[in-house]
């Protein structure tokens, strides 16, 4: 048991106390050479746990990296949400000129339509974009009404 006692002293001091917890049962063990392997793969044991440990902690910072690499490749390639506020209403007038005074009637058309489909065009990025399934269906709807309209006076 002495024997045993000196081994576990000296592991003690060069590795810890805390790998040999069961410091009683090993104290006991028939052979120095049992305490002494046992003592061997505990060191063992502890090293590969370490390893794991760091090995684990660096593939959790790679990963990290990753996402963020990606997420700021996605937020360049992303499209801009639209701006809800802007409308040609919203715009300032643009002021009677000369050829606007010397428009044809299609002519003329032709500019009220563009203008109208500009006023509209910020709703088709809108719709699926909502998080409501109601407020999507409203849109829905809204579209609908406008496209039969559109077509029966455009």
């Amino acid at each position: 048991f002495a024997a045993n006692r000196e081994i576990l002293d000296q592991f003690a001091e060069e590795h810890g106390a805390h790998l040999i917890a069961d410091r009683d049962l090993l104290e006991v063990k028939s052979s120095t050479e049992i305490v002494q392997g046992e003592l061997l793969n505990r060191i063992k044991l502890a090293k590969a746990e370490a390893d794991k440990k760091a090995s684990d902690e660096e593939a959790l910072r790679e990963r990290f990296k990753r996402e963020e690499v990606e997420k700021a490749a996605s937020e360049k390639t992303a499209t801009p949400e639209p701006d809800l506020t802007d409308s040609p209403f919203n715009r300032p007038k643009a002021t009677i000129t000369q050829k606007t005074l010397t428009q044809s009637e299609v002519e003329e058309w032709d500019m009220v339509k563009k203008q109208i489909l500009e006023a509209f065009a910020v709703i088709k990025p809108m719709r699926g974009k909502l998080r409501h399934a109601r407020n999507n269906a409203k849109l829905d709807g809204l579209a609908v009404a406008i496209n039969h309209a559109w077509k029966q006076w455009a």
